[in-house]
């Protein structure tokens, strides 16, 4: 790690978390939709236990469509010389009534 910071590199001491000048989070891509899950190095086993439930569970296949759809949601609004930023994107994706 020493030797690698005097030269100005990047280091990953697996074992040593605290030798780490970067991180190497569980990640899981779908479509435009990236995850990535980190314990900062203290557990690579529960990062990857996370990303796999999140994967095959909690974020279904729908995940990417949810995704371009409020892309192109977004651009609309802005297309209208509006600001995204004023828009409440996240009411779109709470449950409303059956």
């Amino acid at each position: 790690h020493a030797a690698a910071e005097a030269q100005q590199i990047l280091c990953n001491s697996a074992d040593d978390p605290s030798n780490c000048n970067f991180i190497l989070p569980a990640r899981w891509d779908r479509g435009d939709v990236h995850v990535a899950v980190s314990t900062n190095g203290q557990s690579p086993t529960a990062a990857q236990w996370l990303r796999d439930r999140l994967a095959d569970g909690s974020l279904g296949n729908e995940t990417e469509e949810i995704a371009q759809i409020l892309a192109r949601l977004r651009a609309r609004v802005r297309d209208q010389g509006m600001s995204s930023e004023d828009y409440d994107f996240r009411s779109l994706l709470r449950p409303g009534p059956a």
